[in-house]
């Protein structure tokens, strides 16, 4: 089950492209990826000298890097943000290649898309959403939380069962003391009655 969980939630985080469209040399696309923190974005590209990157944005006061070379792009984020940024290649002349797109999500394993691609200019939009990591319990959290319910209960139970004894405990005594002055009142009203008897056996 925990296993399955995370790969839910991998399909969920795939990069989803919203508009992408290749005229002429030029190819455009736009790439939401929705991430754990900390995350790391890599785009990986043929051999180019002219790569620049812009429009680098986060909505709060957040630290993230950013770095790239003539065959790789790379963008590490370790606070929880929205962010945006764009990344344009140019070849001068139509070129046919599998760009690979790896990133990085919180704990989870790194996962690699290809998007295949043939054109003089390559441009990229990213919209990047970095939330924070929901913690599962482990076997032993969910253990140690049944174990300390199932011995407040049985606290509780142990209290219950010692209240209810001594309510049968006082119950039994003031029965005994109800029974004793019953059995007292039916001696007296034996003496009583064995007097009259005798009283009237000796005015005869």
């Amino acid at each position: 089950m925990r296993r399955l969980v995370p790969l839910l939630l991998l399909v969920l985080l795939l990069p989803a492209p919203v508009t992408a469209s290749a005229q002429g040399g030029e190819y455009e696309t736009r790439i939401r990826l929705n991430l754990y923190g900390p995350s790391i974005i890599r785009l990986e590209y043929a051999y180019t000298r002219n790569v620049t990157v812009g429009d680098v944005s986060s909505l709060g006061p957040t630290l993230y890097e950013v770095t790239h070379s003539p065959v790789e792009f790379r963008f590490e984020a370790g606070d929880i943000d929205a962010y945006t940024f764009t990344v344009k290649l140019s070849y001068g002349v139509r070129t046919l290649q599998n760009i690979q797109l790896t990133f990085f999500s919180g704990s989870l394993l790194p996962s690699t898309i290809e998007i295949p691609v043939e054109a003089e200019t390559l441009t990229l939009h990213f919209e990047v959403t970095v939330t924070p990591e929901p913690v599962y319990p482990s076997i032993e959290e969910i253990t140690e939380n049944i174990v300390q319910h199932m011995t407040g209960q049985m606290e509780i139970y142990q209290a219950e069962n010692q209240r209810t004894y001594r309510l049968i405990g006082e119950g039994l005594t003031g029965y005994s003391y109800l029974v004793a002055l019953v059995v007292v009142a039916l001696l007296v009203l034996i003496v009583v009655v064995y007097r009259s008897v005798q009283g009237g056996r000796d005015r005869q």
